[in-house]
């Protein structure tokens, strides 16, 4: 026999109508979300309701029926673990998009590589040009047209060296440009997951699950994964000795603090800010007189540390000693910091001993990854060209080829180019016209030469020797024509500068492909290019072995060496050998590879991102038809409650109006 109240059974039904009614409303609130971002499928959590325990006088046929259902709570159909991997691969893609986005941005420059095909590139067809009106000069020498046209063809490869270094320094500020829109996207989603983890805290207090607020967080999560790489921990935080609330935590994933714990980017109410670490701009200390050594002032010393009295310049260049007024530069490596744990009102987050945490957390070389990392490394990453600074700090540096890697590559293929061009155009050390470091010319044997030039023994005036430098000189060029020791124009010339670091110096040394330029002696024909090396009585007026010599260089193998555009790499092995044009075409490959290898990855990371973003919706998502089965499911259990009142009704009224009639 069951044992059940009179009622009892109207209690149950009336339950009834209230779980199927309660269904229907969620199923009705996922349609109408199916089309939402981030919105997680709920679900209504019914429990079946039962009296506990035993009447007094019970015996053992007595049976307990349960006395309906109860709806519990909504809750929604997430996977945790899927939301972890999922997370995880979305931060590999978001570094591998951004990189591939400035390897794009660096194939525009480089023609060889943006073109495609096995033809000449614009820099390459300009070498070549260049040489062919070399090979013309070969037939042609002591035409000064001729001459000119080597000049021309020569200058349009400066510039094109100069436009292309320019464009891919330029890509530079595009990407910090990029670096800080990220960051400040970052910094809002960080402060978003704060302010939402608070909301969710106080509705979880008032026991409101805040499941729209909780779909809010993880779409943030979700775009914050793709910028770093995290990890999310849920624990529940104790307010009282009655009271424990859900609170979240996210990290960053395999980072050490100086606590040894993971370093925290929210911890519930409290969020950090992410940015690049600034330094201070130093300013000398106003008082420095350096008449007194005893008066105090900052200077630097020979391991450049900052010594005495510490000062800095304002953003107006006003000296000051406050740290907090000083203006700042971006750390050269850009180098993260993060700043204290604060909350909505600006409260720091507090120790286990109650104290304040107040100071910053500098990130080193490696403790970030996703996007924010990728375009920091397009940034900074030199590859062979590395410091051992920048290997200690991260060990794969020499195999990571950013911005400045191509730079720098450039500044090779121009350095290497101009030094041996320049001296091809300088006469051979053995040949008797040279000078010595007085100015004088000597021998083979370093014997200073006397020319007669007025009818007897008389050495070169130094003061006409600049000017022969120069070609200026022509009354002593005259003097030595008519003596016979020189015969025709370009036998009294003694070789100069092609290339300079500048179009208005003769200056050879720190050429770039930035500044690599015809020199201003080769512009204004002082300086023409060297068609014999021949001392006098070796060859005729008409010997053009050094214009052969030009030509070879075109096919010839050239040695680059990383320390010799950066002094501090710290590879001492050559980098590469070939010519000029392998050269060039090695850095467009060099591009290439990397394009293809990033390409991989990011095909092979955003095919793993989007199964499992598949995998989440088939828990998590809505599906109509799912949706559409439970509307029919709980129409027919809200019918059969309805049905069941209707029967219990009926059975009460015959009990009570129709027994004994």
């Amino acid at each position: 026999m069951a044992v059940i109240g009179t009622f009892g059974s109207f209690t149950t039904a009336r339950l009834a109508l209230y779980a199927s009614q309660g269904s229907l409303n969620v199923t009705g609130n996922n349609i109408a979300n199916i089309n939402t971002k981030g919105y997680t499928r709920q679900r209504l959590d019914l429990v079946s309701l039962n009296a506990t325990g035993q009447a007094k006088y019970a015996n053992s046929f007595m049976v307990d029926v349960g006395y309906g259902v109860l709806c519990e709570r909504t809750t929604q159909l997430r996977d945790p673990f899927l939301d972890i991997r999922y997370r995880d691969k979305n931060s590999q893609l978001g570094q591998v998009e951004a990189w591939q986005n400035g390897l794009d941005q660096l194939r525009a420059t480089f023609d060889e590589v943006a073109r495609g095909d096995e033809d000449f590139g614009i820099i390459t067809n300009q070498l070549h040009e260049l040489f062919q009106s070399i090979e013309d000069l070969d037939t042609r020498t002591g035409i000064d047209n001729y001459d000119e046209l080597v000049r021309a063809e020569a200058d349009i490869l400066c510039q094109l060296l100069n436009t292309a270094a320019k464009d891919v320094e330029g890509l530079i500020q595009k990407q910090e440009g990029k670096l800080k829109d990220e960051l400040n996207t970052a910094n809002s989603l960080l402060t978003e997951i704060r302010d939402l983890n608070k909301q969710i805290r106080e509705h979880s207090i008032y026991g409101d699950s805040a499941l729209e607020l909780r779909d809010a967080r993880n779409v943030a999560i979700d775009e914050l994964s793709r910028l770093m790489h995290i990890n999310v921990e849920y624990s529940m935080e104790r307010l009282d000795q009655y009271t424990e609330v859900e609170k979240l935590t996210i990290t960053l994933a395999d980072s050490k603090g100086e606590d040894g714990k993971p370093i925290k980017l929210v911890d519930g109410v409290y969020g950090t800010q992410i940015g690049i670490l600034q330094h201070p701009v130093e300013n000398l200390n106003p008082d420095y007189d350096p008449t007194d050594p005893a008066k105090d002032f900052k200077y630097i010393d020979d391991q450049g540390k900052l010594t005495n009295d510490v000062w800095y310049k304002t953003e107006k260049g006003d000296p000051t000693q406050d740290l907090e007024l000083a203006d700042t530069y971006n750390d050269e490596k850009y180098l993260m910091q993060l700043q204290p744990l604060k909350d909505e009102d600006g409260r720091y987050m507090r120790d286990a001993q109650d104290k304040e945490i107040t100071d910053p957390v500098n990130l080193d070389d490696t403790t970030l990854s996703g996007a924010i990392q990728a375009i920091r490394e397009m940034l900074t990453e030199e590859g062979v060209f590395a410091s051992e600074d920048d290997i200690a700090g991260d060990p794969e540096a020499s195999g990571k080829r950013g911005i400045p890697y191509y730079i720098r590559a450039l500044d090779s293929l121009a350095q290497k180019f101009a030094s041996v061009m320049n001296e091809a155009n300088q006469m051979d050390p053995a040949v008797v016209y040279r000078t010595n470091k007085d100015g004088d010319f000597v021998d083979a044997d370093g014997k200073v030469i006397q020319f007669d030039v007025t009818g007897g023994p008389k050495p070169i005036n130094k003061a006409d020797l600049v000017g022969w430098e120069k070609g200026e000189c022509v009354e002593l060029l005259d003097a030595l024509k008519q003596q016979g020791v020189l015969e025709e124009e370009y036998d009294y010339y003694n070789g100069g500068v092609l290339f300079s670091n500048s179009g208005d110096s003769n200056d050879p040394t720190g050429i770039t492909a930035k500044n690599i330029s015809v020199s201003a002696g080769w512009q204004n024909t002082t300086t023409r290019m060297l068609r014999s090396k021949l001392p006098k009585g070796e060859g005729n007026s008409t010997a053009n072995e050094n214009i052969n010599h030009f030509i070879t260089l075109y096919d010839k193998k050239m040695t680059y060496m990383p320390k010799d555009v950066q002094g501090d790499a710290k590879s001492d092995k050559a980098f590469f050998q070939g010519t000029f044009r392998e050269f060039f075409d090695n850095i467009g490959g060099t591009l290439a590879t990397d394009g293809q290898v990033s390409n991989a990855k990011y095909i092979g990371y955003s095919t793993e991102a989007l199964d499992l973003e598949n995998s989440r919706q088939s828990i998590s998502g809505v599906d109509l038809n799912e949706e559409a089965t439970g509307m029919i499911q709980f129409s027919k259990s809200y019918s059969a409650a309805c049905r069941l009142l209707t029967t219990l009704d009926s059975m009460l009224d015959k009990l009570i109006n129709g027994t004994a009639v």
